[in-house]
């Protein structure tokens, strides 16, 4: 669970009256959201050199910046594992390490065997994870100490003082404290444990901008540049990838039942279906097909790096399986309204690239019941509906728009006291936004019901609109109908 915050550009005099921009185009990351929660994943993503990378559960997965995995390129630390100060700073023998050799626990420091690979030993990792490990040598004469992370060995050392070794975990889940060669024991103390956690990151090196903050300048939004290049927070639902070992894909059968699977690839090859359904899948060309009860063969052929067999109309991003099959979350992204949403005399605007065509679901809403909501929803892959639902009366606004995969959209909300609601929304064309759409309507001036929070890209955990998520720009305004149309136009 990770809490968020964008970066508030008030440089550029963004800040007016009693609300802030907030912006996720082009810095939604980590970061200074304020009050908004993350939940859910791990989501693969592609960083800002195209890489995918796995992701990690209730961390946001920004495409297009830089993840980082090392703390050295600014990846978080988690908090201590060996939560026993005993075990750590040796005041007794409690029985949590297992001592080999002649190894021995007293008076505050721990004495590592005279004899080379023995000494103190504690299984609590978690192969395949990265752990920070610090630890003092106050005695090692020519005899070294060394540290090893499952299987993973750090360089012996011999300097007395605190030393830090950074170590993927493999083959076992032990940490060892050893002897390097056979002399005099080395004395250690003030051992500690973390696990290194990756984050992604809004610079390239560190202290440099990969994405400048003078992308918002003063009401003008700069729309010229494609925003396809531009980070964005993936949203996606749970999914199920019932394909096994998919980073190493072999030919295998999978029992299907009488529903909709989408099966996608990555790499050069191809997989073929037969038995409850036919069909190819190529990397780029997802295959989404009709199954029966039964057995589904996939067929692999040629050179393959990822497999996926998902319940779905449509292919979700990478979800990576060993010897079992491995399900995805929700990812949920949950606002704080406080000074965010209001009932009336509010402008909003956001941008989302779809995760897939003709989708149906909430690009944001906040939910008190069934009876009563503000929602922004896109039906059957054709409308962008404006919902403010009061004691079960819908009153809704409704404009056109077909979503495709990949191709970004932008929309823009308000709500008056004065003059009703509206919607209008535009398209990326590939080159430049589109025209504005004429606003859709509706003179209905009732304050909308605003619950204690709001989801982007989904509505009390469900009906979810997947994708990128780039922008999300609450302000109030006694006019947001005019604030809105002066925003631009940089196209």
């Amino acid at each position: 669970m990770r809490t968020l915050n964008f970066r508030v550009d008030n440089n550029h005099g963004m800040r007016r009256g009693n609300a802030d921009w907030r912006i996720i185009r082009p810095f939604f990351n980590g970061m200074d959201v304020r009050n908004y929660l993350y939940t859910g994943g791990p989501v693969t993503a592609a960083d800002a050199n195209a890489v995918l990378r796995a992701g990690v559960t209730d961390v946001p997965s920004v495409e297009g910046c830089r993840y980082a995995t090392t703390v050295a390129e600014g990846a978080a630390l988690g908090p201590e594992l060996i939560t026993n100060a005993a075990n750590r700073e040796f005041n007794s023998d409690t029985g949590f390490w297992t001592k080999t050799g002649n190894a021995s626990i007293s008076g505050g420091v721990c004495l590592l065997s005279s004899t080379a690979n023995q000494g103190i030993i504690a299984g609590f990792l978690v192969i395949g994870k990265r752990y920070f490990v610090s630890y003092e040598i106050l005695s090692a004469e020519s005899n070294g100490v060394l540290v090893k992370v499952g299987a993973t060995a750090a360089a012996a050392n011999t300097e007395l003082g605190v030393k830090t070794e950074e170590l993927v975990c493999y083959t076992d889940t032990l940490l060892r404290f050893y002897s390097a060669n056979t002399a005099t024991s080395p004395v250690i103390d003030n051992i500690s444990v973390r696990e290194v956690i990756p984050q992604w990151l809004d610079t390239d090196t560190e202290g440099a901008d990969l994405y400048a903050s003078t992308l918002v300048r003063g009401q003008k939004l700069y729309t010229d540049a494609d925003p396809t290049e531009f980070p964005r927070i993936a949203l996606w639902g749970a999914s199920t990838n019932y394909f096994l070992n998919s980073q190493t894909p072999v030919t295998q059968n999978i029992t299907t039942t009488a529903q909709q699977y989408t099966v996608s690839v990555i790499g050069s090859g191809s997989v073929t279906l037969s038995g409850t359904a036919t069909g190819v899948a190529t990397e780029g060309s997802p295959l989404t097909v009709t199954a029966t009860a039964g057995t589904l063969t996939c067929t692999v052929a040629d050179t393959l790096t990822h497999v996926q067999v998902e319940v779905g109309a449509y292919a979700t991003p990478p979800i990576y399986t060993g010897a079992t099959t491995v399900t995805r979350p929700n990812t949920r992204l949950v606002g704080q309204s406080a000074g965010v949403l209001r009932g009336n005399n509010l402008a909003l605007m956001g941008q989302v690239i779809p995760g897939a065509s003709g989708q149906s679901g909430v690009v944001m809403g906040s939910l008190l019941d069934a009876n009563n909501m503000l929602s922004i929803s896109h039906i059957s892959g054709t409308s962008l509906i404006l919902y403010k639902t009061i004691a079960g009366v819908h009153q809704t606004a409704s404009v056109a728009l077909t979503t495709v995969k990949g191709v970004p959209f932008q929309w823009q909300v308000y709500l008056s006291s004065t003059y009703g609601m509206g919607i209008r929304v535009r398209s990326w064309l590939g080159v430049a936004w589109s025209a504005w759409t004429a606003w859709s309507t509706n003179a209905n001036t009732q304050d909308a019901p605003i619950t204690s929070t709001f989801e982007i890209g989904s509505r009390n955990d469900g009906n979810r609109f997947v994708g990128n998520y780039q922008m999300f720009l609450p302000y109030f305004t006694n006019d947001p109908k005019t604030y809105l149309e002066n925003l631009e136009i940089a196209a």
